[in-house]
């Protein structure tokens, strides 16, 4: 799926590239293969096994211990899952054959929205802020995280910031050959337009 050429120069590029791999990580989190197949040692953990982690681990705690703990889950989002350049979209088909992009967008997105909540919640307005930030860095086009992001600009008063989150968003969903914004979105507009308070 890597590497579309000839079966024998794929499973060398397999082979020599799982050889960089364990020298990097060490043979324990890389064993060899002894049935052609490649699996990581049980400590190998991915950024997404850990925001998982801490998501599941939030709803056990109270707001304000939550909050901290989806906060750390989210500080490790830099932007969309599985970022490749388009010259290497033939290595990752397996990606969007598995839905991989949509469900880890999906999983991103469910944390941001309980954070920008939570800090909501907290009267923590540049909480909400962040939140929604680090959400959209991974779904940019998202509609929720979007209409969230400028209510919480609103409520901290920075109504130019809110018009550059839309316009931003509008920028977006056209990059990504996408509708208009969604009508809340619209609406929110709407409102900072004629100057009247945002509807909740």
């Amino acid at each position: 799926a890597i590497w579309p050429g000839p079966m024998d120069t794929r499973r060398q590029q397999v082979h020599n590239t799982a050889s960089r791999i364990r020298a990097a990580l060490g043979a324990d989190h890389l064993p060899a293969s002894s049935d052609s197949e490649y699996r990581v040692g049980p400590k190998v953990r991915t950024d997404l096994d850990l925001l998982r982690r801490r998501a599941a681990y939030a709803k056990t705690q109270e707001p304000a211990e939550a909050i901290e703990t989806l906060r750390g889950a989210l500080t490790l989002v830099e932007g969309p899952a599985f970022t490749y350049r388009s010259a290497d979209r033939g290595a990752f088909t397996w990606v969007d054959t598995e839905h991989w992009t949509s469900e880890t967008e999906a999983r991103i997105v469910e944390v941001a929205w309980r954070l920008w909540h939570l800090c909501t919640e907290h009267g923590d307005t540049d909480g909400a802020i962040w939140a929604a930030r680090q959400g959209l860095l991974a779904s940019p086009g998202n509609t929720e995280l979007t209409d969230a992001l400028m209510r919480a600009y609103l409520a901290a008063g920075d109504r130019a910031a809110a018009k550059d989150v839309f316009v931003s968003h509008a920028k977006a969903l056209d990059e990504l050959e996408q509708d208009d914004p969604a009508p809340s979105t619209l609406q929110l507009w709407e409102d900072m337009q004629e100057g009247e308070p945002s509807r909740s």
